[in-house]
């Protein structure tokens, strides 16, 4: 039986709105989403340079315009990363509830299922009610966890993309083509191993702090 998954609304974005969150637990979101967005502006990066080529590239004008560029990189990253880590979590739960996706998860989880009262989502909002120190730890951990996530939607799109560069964009030997993909396929599942396991981390610490915090008393 695989680790029961918090519930689908409590979304990582917010402990940016938390006032007990800490500037640490806003920090980790920030760069969980940034840096989802970063991978998919690589493969999206791929995909337009097959279509139009390099040809249009002018990278000395990119460089009399480099502060703005960061800029934009970074703010259309941030976006990208919110979309796309919602996506991934929407599409990884329904391929979770799948019988198939149930049972992979169900081999690869180690963890013990949490019960069902009172549930991940109200034991998480407790514990941040109740510590700084626990909820900036949680919502590191958490960070971590939705990073893997996403990072294996990434991958999955990645690796085509970069064989269609190479393809496309590239003269290099056909057979290279194949070499992104084969990456795609044994980091595809390395990923989404390590994001499991780092839920059964975070699962089995929210249940500690949630212990903790209804064994101490409150002041």
């Amino acid at each position: 039986m695989s680790t029961r998954r918090p519930a689908r609304g409590a979304s990582s974005t917010f402990a940016q709105t938390s006032e007990r969150g800490g500037p640490l637990a806003t920090t980790a979101v920030f760069a969980e989403i940034l840096i989802v967005g970063l991978e998919v502006e690589a493969w999206l990066a791929l995909v337009l340079l097959s279509v139009f080529g390099t040809e249009w590239i002018d990278l000395g004008s990119v460089k009399d315009f480099a502060t703005l560029v960061t800029f934009v990189v970074l703010a259309l990253a941030y976006v990208l990363g919110i979309i796309v880590d919602r996506l991934a979590d929407t599409l990884l739960n329904y391929f979770e509830d799948t019988s198939l996706g149930d049972s992979i998860k169900g081999a690869l989880s180690k963890n013990t299922p949490p019960p069902k009262e009172p549930g991940l989502a109200k034991m998480r909002m407790t514990v941040m009610e109740a510590s700084d120190g626990l909820t900036r730890f949680l919502d590191y951990q958490r960070s971590r966890w939705r990073i893997a996530r996403a990072t294996v939607l990434n991958l999955v799109i990645a690796g085509p993309a970069a064989a269609l560069y190479l393809g496309v964009g590239t003269n290099v030997d056909r057979a290279w083509e194949l070499v992104p993909l084969a990456c795609a396929l044994v980091l595809v599942p390395i990923t989404y191993f390590a994001g499991v396991r780092i839920q059964d981390a975070w699962v089995a610490r929210l249940v500690d702090a949630y212990t903790i915090v209804g064994a101490t008393p409150q002041k």
